[in-house]
């Protein structure tokens, strides 16, 4: 072979290698290029990364990209070339498509990515659609897509506070209605979350531009509280006049679940004349929010109160505490007293079932009388006489005359016994010891008696040993003023 020829050979040889390097070169570049592939301009124009679907992260930290699993749109952990979805036409199928992701890294991603094709004007459009499709879409229709679309909202708004929130707070206030009260609290909490600063700053100008249309102090009390509680109390209680106690108010509930202890304190230890003043009503709501997921939790709380908060807390534990579990709820109220325990009693005699009957009723039988005690006895004798009319007849017979019988005989008879058996309703109307009551219950069974059975009405006014002599002579006097 001359050395021509092999010079020739190897620039060909050369050639050939450079057509096949650039063709992988231009497939990877290409690939690399391709929309949604992760790039440093596609990171920081996206926003913030959501790796638990609820606390932003920094930007830039580290994210498993998902991976295309199957054909369906479903996904799990990998590299993508993409989980773009257009934003055009209808953004209720837009958001609906964004739910139908099942991965959630997948699906925060394909957010993001929306958002930054979308005009910050219009994200407005996009809430009320995605308000529209939370009101059509149950349950029944789809569980998981349900569920999706009720934390997606949260993650669309996290994704728009986090990647403008001046700009989405604007816009949502300018469009007002629905949007705003869906919106704007939660924009600016997870602003308040992101960047506690400067969403403290937006509320003070907006306070200072406006302060009867500035809104959001709820929203920042509860993020603020969790990163300085005294400093979050001291701010509300600045806050002007109901701005301020609804601020404290969130504060104080957020800390109630997080750190009672400190909640408890905070609470005793308000400033300011009107929130000291409303502790009470504080304690009360905290209580009575926080019973209705985790009486037993809430009552232990509020057992820690000290007098004047005490009172109010336990008051308005008891009845769902009652609900959810009768025989814890009335073992803790056999540990109180004063007005939570009248509260307790009067919630045992509200929730009780037909196996309870009888001990709360010989429980609230052997209290001292008063007002609470009374109501709780009328209204457990008013179940008893429904559940077993010839047993709550005998052990109302069986009860001394006074305030208990007497709050009893008042149950008895409105549990149907006047409909009945009129004769032996006017009879335990008649033994009632409260003369004002007493009267108030004659005057009601028997003039519907009259009515319904003049005749034996009559004769039973005339005859019988049951009603005391001045009561019969009122009642002679009315039949012959009825009979003129």
């Amino acid at each position: 072979m001359s050395s021509r020829d092999s010079l020739f050979r190897t620039r060909v040889g050369w050639a050939g290698f450079g057509v096949v390097a650039g063709l992988v070169a231009g497939i990877g570049i290409g690939w690399w290029m391709a929309p949604g592939r992760p790039q440093a301009g596609g990171l920081a124009a996206a926003g913030g990364w959501f790796g638990d679907g609820a606390t932003p992260k920094a930007l830039g930290a580290p994210v498993e990209w998902p991976r295309r699993r199957d054909g369906n749109g479903s996904f799990s952990g990998g590299d993508v070339a993409s989980t773009a979805i257009p934003v055009t036409g209808d953004l209720a199928e837009v958001f609906t498509a964004l739910m139908k992701i099942d991965d959630s890294v997948a699906r925060q991603r394909a957010v993001r990515e929306a958002l930054a094709r979308l005009p910050v004007e219009e994200w407005p459009a996009l809430l009320a659609a995605m308000g529209k499709v939370k009101a059509t879409q149950t349950v029944d229709d789809d569980p998981a897509l349900h569920a999706r679309v009720l934390t997606g909202v949260e993650e669309v708004l996290a994704a728009m506070a986090a990647r403008d929130p001046a700009g989405s707070l604007k816009v949502v206030r300018e469009t007002g209605g629905e949007v705003e009260s869906m919106a704007f609290e939660s924009l600016l909490r997870y602003w308040a979350r992101n960047d506690l600063s400067a969403a403290l700053a937006y509320h003070e100008k907006s306070l200072r531009d406006d302060p009867y249309t500035a809104a959001g102090h709820g929203a920042l009390a509860i993020e603020y509280v969790q990163q300085d509680p005294a400093a979050a109390l001291a701010w509300a209680a600045g806050l002007p006049d109901q701005e301020g106690v609804e601020a404290t108010l969130k504060a104080l509930w957020t800390l109630s679940r997080r750190d009672p202890a400190v909640a408890r304190d905070a609470l005793v230890g308000l400033s300011g004349p009107e929130a000291a003043a409303r502790g009470g009503a504080f304690a009360q709501h905290i209580a009575q929010t926080w019973a209705q997921t985790d009486p037993q939790a809430a009552h232990a709380w509020a057992s820690t109160l000290p007098p004047g908060l005490i009172e109010p807390a336990l008051a308005v534990v008891v009845e769902p505490w009652f609900s959810r579990d009768w025989d814890e709820a009335w073992k803790a109220v056999q540990s109180m007293d004063g007005p939570a325990r009248e509260e307790g009693l009067k919630a045992a005699a509200d929730e009780m079932s037909p196996p309870q009957a009888a001990s709360v009723l010989n429980q609230l039988v052997a209290e001292p009388a008063g007002e609470a005690v009374a109501e709780a006895l009328t209204d457990g004798a008013r179940k008893f006489h429904h559940w077993a009319p010839e047993l709550a007849e005998s052990w109302l017979g069986g009860l001394p005359s006074g305030p208990h019988r007497d709050a009893a005989i008042q149950g008895v008879i409105d549990g149907g016994l006047g409909e009945t058996d009129p004769e032996a309703a006017a009879a335990w109307a008649g033994a009632v010891e409260d003369p004002q009551q007493r009267a108030a219950l004659l005057s009601g069974q028997l003039s519907q008696w009259f009515l319904s059975s003049p005749a034996d009405a009559r004769q039973w006014v005339e005859t019988t040993d049951r009603l005391r002599t001045e009561d019969r002579a009122v009642w002679i006097g009315w039949l012959e003023q009825v009979g003129r």
